[in-house]
């Protein structure tokens, strides 16, 4: 059953916020007074500012003609405060048409002017405008580091509205980038400042966005809690657009925490809001989820109602995705009832509307919904289809989840990495100065020990004071200097610790990349006699391995080799995993040859791999397809080769000797080579850091010819012992010397 669903609260929160009722008489006040400044100055200019930054919350272009008016004036009289205003507005400007490059551009140069102004204030606005582009346009790591950016400097001003702006919008791009607590942080921040400026309409925007954070991470009892906090804040406030989306969201936690009355009570008092105001969108979703919250307590009629109500709402103002929910409601109530034909009809219609619907769970529920449907009709065909949707459609939200749960990770380091190394920075910047003011007391004992002998020669008399009055110069900047040592004993401290956390953080990196290599038991599928030896060198691993089995009896299998290893290795392998997902998994491409094309493509795209700016980045792989109808294998490799060895004879199925990523010449097809399989057949793969490790007796590599010898001597072995003897072969051949790079060995018995 679907569950009913919260409003989330998406705020960009700005430097002067006004109530759309309000703007209009603003607007002809201003323009009154513009007509009566015939000067060409600074107030005139301020004006026309003004006229921008109101005009931009009813008509973008009407606002950006006043701001080029604005910098027109500005740069004739010189008037650099006017110039950065205007620019600053224009850049918001460009953000609301997402025109993000040009955005950042005007942004950048308001700065620019700010900083030359030293004006702290504004620029920690122009700090917060710039985040927030980054923040729509989805480069999430760079607006929290703008963001903290601003931040640092507002709390170090005492600017209290610039660090609840800052803490409030950096909640945003936390939730965005998957790093709930540190949103739910930033807002209890936000919250304790607002205490200062006692605004109880940012209170209420501020309960009911945690309320929104702590609903997503399951704690329901809180998220219930606070969004009742932020009710009651609204309850003498006019803001009642914000008090419909509260009330809804009340009744989906009292929804989620069955207390079902509530939930009726909140959710009918929303809808009779947005009844008030016309707020069609509004009604249509209120409808639904009434609907929903009516079939989960077993009243069909009332919910056949109520979503036939969202349906005609929807209906009436396009709006596709609330109509193919309530259709699919309909189509559920209707099988419920074993009205298998009407509930056809319904999702049916659903279905026709799939294509402008962008969320992979609905689809993956309308799909889900038509495998009943046409089970309860007997027809089984039907059925089959919409089954084999349901899978693909669930593989592609694992999928989607597994790409979340890395661009998560790389938002997190990179910010991390970025931060930390301020901090260093910082530290160093610190201790440069430390030895520079020990180089200026040295010069100036050295000074003063000149100047004493001077005066002990000219006037002995003074010879016991003057040493007297050194020696304790001298006591001074020996403790100073001791102290010093101490100091740089604490940030040599420091620096061990920061690399503690870094170790950590790899290491939780690594079980990432465990949890997205291929599972064992879908290994087993291919077949129960296999091995896999996996050494990363470092504790994240360039290497990867990968397989699916297909619904048609195919077998797809690969080892891959990135560019690198350890961090860098890591994350090329994590994108070559999820693009072979994508590719095989969602595409259901099944050719060798194709694979590897289609593979190098999105690697290079990825990568931005062109021109003279071309990266040595990308991977060798060896890949299979084993058709289980026919026995064959079709194979394809990008510098890795494959192993067969039948009855004792060893062959080698040699690759394309070029990688996946950019080529020094023109990138030329794949090519794949088609063989007849045999029962016992063993095949190998192996990426290079086996043959290419340093050891024995005279510290040379092991090579690919031992290798292959070493799998002929073992190859009638049962292959886990094989597996365990590969691995004792490499431990002893490397004795006490470096692993120099990753290893992976696949073994697979036919």
């Amino acid at each position: 059953m679907r569950r009913v669903k919260q409003i989330v609260f998406l705020f960009f929160i700005f430097f002067a916020p006004v109530l759309l009722s309000q703007e209009s008489e603003t607007i002809k006040q201003l323009k009154k007074k513009l007509s009566k400044q015939t000067k060409e100055d600074t107030a005139r200019v301020n004006t026309l500012n003004n006229l921008g930054w109101e005009y931009s919350f009813q008509d973008i272009g009407i606002s950006q003609d006043y701001c080029n008016q604005a910098l027109a004036l500005s740069l004739k009289i010189g008037f650099k405060d006017g110039e950065a205003e205007a620019y600053g507005q224009t850049g918001n400007n460009h953000r609301s048409l997402s025109n993000f490059d040009s955005a950042l551009f005007y942004h950048n140069k308001s700065l620019a002017i700010r900083k030359n102004q030293n004006n702290a204030l504004k620029i920690i606005s122009s700090l917060i405008n710039m985040a927030n582009v980054y923040n729509q346009k989805k480069e999430l790591s760079l607006a929290i580091l703008k963001y903290n950016e601003a931040i640092t400097m507002a709390e170090k001003e005492k600017y209290t509205k610039g660090a609840l702006v800052g803490y409030t919008n950096i909640s945003d791009a936390y939730r965005q980038a998957g790093l709930q607590q540190k949103a739910l942080i930033a807002i209890n921040k936000a919250i304790n400042i607002n205490k200062q400026l006692k605004d109880s309409l940012q209170d209420s925007y501020l309960y009911a966005t945690m309320a929104t954070l702590q609903h997503e991470m399951n704690d329901l009892g809180a998220a219930k809690s606070n969004a009742e906090k932020a009710l009651a804040l609204l309850e003498n406030n006019p803001n009642i657009f914000l008090k419909a989306s509260v009330l809804h969201n009340l009744g989906t936690y009292y929804n989620d925490l069955r207390k079902y009355d509530s939930a009726m009570i909140c959710l009918n008092k929303a809808l009779e809001i947005e009844t008030q105001t016309g707020d069609s969108a509004g009604m249509g979703i209120s409808y639904n989820s009434i609907a929903l919250l009516y079939q989960r307590l077993n009243q069909l009629d009332f919910c056949l109602a109520f979503a036939e109500k969202a349906r005609v709402v929807s209906r009436n103002i396009y709006d596709t995705t609330t109509y193919f929910n309530s259709s699919l409601v309909i189509a559920d109530v209707y099988a419920q009832r074993k009205d298998f034909k009407r509930a056809l009809a319904y999702a049916l219609e659903a279905q026709n509307m799939v294509r402008s619907i962008q969320n992979l769970t609905n689809i993956y529920e309308m799909y889900a919904s038509l495998s009943n449907i046409y089970n309860g009709l007997g027809l089984h065909e039907k059925r089959a289809e919409s089954l084999e949707k349901v899978i693909i459609y669930r593989d592609s939200i694992l999928s989607n989840e597994n790409k979340k749960v890395t661009a998560r990770l790389s938002i997190e380091m990179d910010v991390y990495g970025k931060e930390k190394e301020i901090e260093l920075l910082n530290k160093t910047t610190e201790l440069k100065q430390v030895e520079i003011d020990r180089q200026k007391t040295a010069k100036t004992l050295i000074t003063g020990i000149a100047a004493l002998f001077g005066i002990i020669i000219i006037i002995t008399i003074f010879f016991y004071i003057k040493i007297r009055k050194s020696n304790i110069v001298i006591n001074k900047q020996k403790e100073r200097v001791e102290q010093q040592n101490e100091i740089i004993l604490s940030q040599k401290e420091l620096v061990e610790e920061k690399q503690k956390e870094i170790i950590d953080s790899i290491n939780y990196a690594k079980r990432i990349q465990s949890a997205v290599l291929t599972s064992e038991e879908v290994w087993k599928k291919i077949s129960t006699e296999h091995f896999i030896l996996f050494k990363p060198k470092d504790i994240v691993s360039g290497d990867f391995y990968w397989a699916y089995n297909t619904p048609t009896s195919r077998c797809v299998f690969a080892l891959a080799d990135c560019t690198g290893h350890g961090v860098p290795g890591g994350f090329m392998s994590m994108l070559g995993n999820s693009f072979l997902n994508e590719i095989v998994v969602e595409n259901k491409i099944f050719s060798a040859a194709t694979i590897l094309s289609k593979l190098r493509e999105k690697v290079i795209g990825s990568l931005e791999q062109k021109g003279d700016e071309q990266r040595k980045d990308g991977m060798d792989m060896a890949l299979c397809v084993l058709n289980r109808i026919n026995n064959t294998l079709e194979f394809a490799g990008a510098n890795n080769g494959l192993i067969l060895i039948r009855k004792g004879q060893l062959a080698e199925l040699k690759p394309d000797k070029m990688p996946i990523g950019s080529y020094i010449t023109d990138s030329k097809p794949f090519t794949s080579q088609t063989i007849q399989l045999e029962p016992g057949d063993c095949l190998y793969m192996t990426t290079d850091g086996f043959p290419d490790q340093f050891g024995g007796p005279k510290g040379k590599k092991f090579k690919y010819k031992q290798t292959e010898e070493l799998l002929t001597q073992i190859y009638h072995l049962p292959m886990k012992e094989q597996g365990e003897i590969m691995e004792k072969k490499f431990m002893d051949w490397k004795g006490e010397l470096e692993q120099i790079d990753d290893v992976c060995v696949i073994g697979v018995r036919i």
